[in-house]
């Protein structure tokens, strides 16, 4: 499957969880800005104008809600925010897609699943090898 080039920026305060993500989406044909704060990430969506966000939800000083808040507030074409975290319960999904999340995955993020993702929200289909 490939995201032709796709701009993505990722954001997860744990290191080896961005870099997974980072590589899975580059693997996938992405253009991969890889960030561990949520005010790194702001920066990089405000920089790089990207055609995802892919968010932890859990992350220290300020939260994906935090960022989703700022990045839909600040940036007048916002991209869409994909949500991606260990809380898997009913009620933290509905929390999220009702925050504004356009989609919401859980750790342990399959491959295939986060490149879907991100096609979809951007609305485009996936192009296959």
């Amino acid at each position: 499957m490939r995201l032709n080039n796709m701009s993505v920026v990722v954001v997860d305060d744990h290191l080896d969880s961005a870099e997974l993500l980072a590589a899975i989406l580059e693997m996938c044909g992405a253009n991969v800005r890889m960030t561990t704060s949520a005010s790194e990430a702001l920066a990089a969506v405000e920089d790089a104008e990207p055609s995802v966000l892919v968010s932890d939800i859990a992350m220290p000083e300020r939260d994906g809600y935090w960022l989703l808040e700022q990045v839909k507030s600040k940036c007048g074409s916002s991209p869409p925010v994909i949500a991606v975290t260990a809380h898997a319960d009913h009620h933290d999904r509905q929390r999220a897609l009702r925050a504004g999340f356009d989609a919401y995955l859980v750790k342990p993020v399959d491959p295939d699943e986060l490149c879907e993702a991100v096609a979809r929200v951007h609305g485009r289909a996936l192009v296959e090898d």
